[in-house]
């Protein structure tokens, strides 16, 4: 009896200390930046009850688990754990192993796989920096832009360019030699013309080696730029004097500009101008005339006031020949009385 209750004590501690095993039964192990590599992970429940088992990494960091990262097996059955693996940030073309570790969560049981990494890409250098002066520009402005590549290859990366293009402005620099898992600066400048409208420019960087390409956009701000010039020009004539007011948005975007001129109260029935006022306001000593400007980008206008000296004038020498004619008149007047007053005289005589 003794020897038989021994034997199922030591079934029984047998069903919980015989636990699994776990074996890597499918890898797809090659990766770049684009396509991740696929694993798959057969666990042998061995024990007599269900178990639940747990998944974790160590020394890559691209390693993607499953979520829940945990699975339970059914007594003396099999389950899987699949994964993926991406190369790490910059990373170098070659083979690497991680570690991934498989646990009993009921007796703590752990076993170890050492899967492997093949990564290769498609092109051999990356962009790992780019960078402005700025966070956003104004017409006028110039823009400083620096670049900086890395090697993924295995060896020596020599023979590419570097392009650079932004608002019809392209800069090329040759390559200079880069180094596996080295890098390699690049800088240049490009011009904001003046008359650039406001939004948003794609930046777009080019590496060109062995006629194959590989490229990136960076949307650039360029903020609106809000200003007017306002002139006056003053042309004095023999009876009557022009005076220009000329308007220009040389700013980057659309604006509303108030023009006023203020004439005197005793030029003002003499005086005109190229436009209708939008406003007109009697002052104490003058009248107020306004204009409200909508100008697109580089939209000039011109306003012209006209002073009318020769309306004065004419009306005057008017009046002095009306009264030259008045005397003029009076004075025949008066000599024909005479005459017929000497007349009436000599009759008598």
């Amino acid at each position: 009896m003794k020897y038989l209750t021994l034997l199922f004590a030591t079934l029984f501690l047998l069903s919980f200390t015989v636990g699994f095993e776990a074996e890597l039964i499918e890898a797809k192990n090659q990766a770049n930046e684009s396509t991740s590599a696929e694993y798959t992970i057969q666990i042998n429940n061995t024990a007599s009850e269900d178990r639940t088992y747990s998944i974790s990494s160590q020394g890559h960091s691209g390693v993607y688990l499953p979520s829940p990262s945990a699975t339970t097996v059914e007594a003396q059955d099999t389950g899987e754990f699949s994964f993926s693996a991406s190369p790490e940030q910059n990373q170098a073309e070659g083979n690497y192993r991680f570690r991934i570790f498989v646990r009993d969560r009921e007796t703590g049981q752990i076993e170890e796989l050492n899967p492997r990494i093949d990564v290769r890409y498609d092109y051999p250098l990356d962009f790992t920096t780019i960078d402005t002066d700025k966070d956003y520009y104004k017409p006028g402005d110039t823009m400083e832009v620096d670049v900086a590549l890395i090697s993924l290859d295995s060896s020596t990366v020599n023979d590419y360019r570097v392009n650079m293009n932004f608002l019809n402005q392209t800069q090329t620099s040759e390559g200079l030699e880069i180094r596996p898992e080295s890098e390699r600066n690049y800088r240049e400048t490009f011009e904001i013309p003046e008359n650039q409208p406001p939004g948003t420019v794609p930046l777009q960087i080019e590496i060109d080696k062995d006629s194959d390409a590989r490229a990136i956009e960076r949307n650039i701000e360029i903020q609106p730029h809000e200003n007017i010039t306002q002139s006056t020009e003053i042309e004095n004539r023999i009876l009557y004097t022009l005076e220009n007011t000329f308007i220009e948005n040389t700013g980057n975007t659309e604006l509303e500009h108030t023009v006023e001129k203020i004439v005197p109260t005793y030029l003002t029935p003499i005086t005109g101008f190229s436009e209708e006022p939008d406003q007109t306001e009697k002052l104490e000593d003058g009248t107020a005339y306004r204009w409200e400007l909508n100008l697109e980008q580089e939209e000039e206008k011109t306003i012209t006031q006209n002073t009318r000296y020769w309306i004065p004038v004419i009306s005057l020498t008017a009046i002095l020949g009306l009264l030259l004619g008045v005397k003029q008149k009076i004075s025949a007047i008066k000599v024909e009385r005479k005459i017929i007053l000497m007349k009436k005289i000599l009759k008598y005589i």
